[in-house]
């Protein structure tokens, strides 16, 4: 049971892992080098509104990832509560 521990203790949190492949990385870094160019050719009042339009993209992404993780954990519990359900568990000690 480690990991409910970590859980508990905050030493498990989903959403700051991170992605670690290298095609995000270098996908990431493409979208910043083409937003460094765009940025050279907007406009001061042009910047702060794409600036604008960036935070709530960004805040979309959050909302649907949050949304995303809750349906995955609950349908990974279904699993879980399925297996339990076929599973003899009178000679388990807890």
């Amino acid at each position: 049971m480690r990991i409910l521990e970590d859980l508990w203790y905050g030493k498990v949190i989903p959403w700051q892992m991170g992605i670690k492949s290298e095609e995000y990385k270098g996908l990431m870094a493409q979208i910043a080098e083409n937003e460094d160019k765009l940025m050279e050719l907007l406009s001061e009042e042009a910047k702060v509104i794409y600036e604008q339009l960036m935070a709530q993209q960004s805040e979309a992404v959050a909302l649907e990832q949050r949304e995303a993780f809750i349906r995955n954990f609950k349908l990974g519990a279904r699993f879980m509560m399925e297996v339990a359900d076929e599973t003899d568990f009178s000679s388990v000690s807890v």
